[in-house]
């Protein structure tokens, strides 16, 4: 990153298990944009977990069903 220009995030909705947000930084090449990517990944998830900010994610209710083996033997 380019220490002398500004990071921009910008929160734009909450989804079924995700909270949205676009990160804008800027980097002086594209050759190492994966490692880069990499590491701003890793830096936000580092201050959320720094804030007690946890991710949503899905919940789901399983309902069993179980026949009496009385009943199925008759």
């Amino acid at each position: 990153m380019l220490p002398d220009k500004p990071v921009d995030v910008f929160f734009l909705k909450f989804g079924d298990s995700t909270r949205q947000m676009r990160v804008r930084w800027w980097i002086d090449s594209y050759d190492h944009e994966n490692p880069m990517l990499d590491q701003v990944n890793a830096t936000l998830e580092s201050a959320l977990d720094k804030a007690g900010i946890d991710m949503p994610f899905n919940t789901y209710d399983l309902n069993v069903r179980m026949e009496d083996e009385k009943a199925s033997s008759e």
